[in-house]
């Protein structure tokens, strides 16, 4: 099920939803609804769904997940990037392993992000893709090569996003309980 929003009113910044749970992308419409420079112009379940959109809709930004079936978000960040390369994809996912990192990045995603930080971070998120920067999570950023058509031509600036992890150094830091080097 391809579903399209149509699009109204003055210039925003316009977005793709592609994710295989209807809950999640409820949410993040519900989230970027309060954005008034954003409007969510499509949903997609798949990663096929997500490319057909994109060719019919043209959106400004993709936020898709990685692990969806039949066709999952690494295979169709391939197709659309061929097909369409000023489409930014912000890759949003439970999973933050490398295996799944690091194909996103190298195809050209501009950024990736956790979905436990969507509510906080995601609209900063898609304000700076759109701005032809780069947005990563910190720990996601070192898997970032430099030879990736996310990091071609003029210099990027990325900004990573950081979570207060209980107990942690950083949290640490913050607190001023741990020395700073």
């Amino acid at each position: 099920m391809v579903k399209r929003i149509e699009k109204f009113g003055a210039h925003k910044i316009t977005i793709e939803l592609a994710d295989d749970h209807a809950v999640v992308r409820e949410g993040i419409r519900l989230l970027l609804a309060g954005e008034k420079d954003m409007r969510v112009v499509g949903e997609a379940r798949d990663g096929s769904e997500a490319a057909q959109l994109v060719r019919q809709l043209q959106p400004d930004v993709l936020i898709m997940d990685i692990l969806m079936a039949p066709v999952d978000g690494i295979e169709a960040a391939r197709e659309i990037l061929k097909e369409n390369p000023s489409v930014k994809i912000v890759a949003l996912s439970a999973c933050s392993e490398a295996e799944h990192v690091k194909p996103m990045m190298d195809l050209g995603a501009k950024g990736y992000m956790l979905k436990q930080d969507a509510v906080k971070n995601l609209p900063g998120a898609i304000r700076q893709v759109q701005k032809g920067d780069l947005c990563f999570d910190p720990a996601k950023a070192k898997h970032l090569n430099p030879e990736s058509p996310a990091l071609r031509g003029p210099k990027k600036k990325i900004q990573v996003s950081f979570r207060k992890v209980p107990g942690s150094k950083l949290e640490q830091k913050i607190k001023g309980t741990v020395p700073s080097a």
